[in-house]
């Protein structure tokens, strides 16, 4: 149980570093950082009374592959907005 709850940790940190990366903003005018930070706190704090090991490794097997793909949308995200700016700086 140990071994899940450092694991939970660390994808938690991970996926808070990851969030820190959003620096554009939501249509709302709030920072995309903001949303994704609060949003993760909420499912985090949803799994936190979990007790079953099952549910706690489903859950955390699928917080990572959410994070992964988060990441990937992430980089294309900063790719395209590179390539506009170089487009545009020519």
């Amino acid at each position: 149980m140990r071994l899940l709850r450092h694991e939970a940790l660390s994808l938690y940190r991970e996926s808070l570093r990851t969030c820190k990366a959003f620096t554009w903003q939501h249509p709302s005018g709030k920072a995309w950082r903001e949303i994704l930070a609060e949003t993760l706190r909420k499912e985090f704090e949803a799994g936190r009374l979990e007790t079953q090991p099952d549910r706690i490794l489903e859950l955390l097997v699928n917080g990572r592959e959410a994070l992964r793909k988060t990441q990937e949308l992430l980089v294309q995200k900063q790719r395209e907005l590179q390539k506009r700016q170089s487009l545009s700086s020519n």
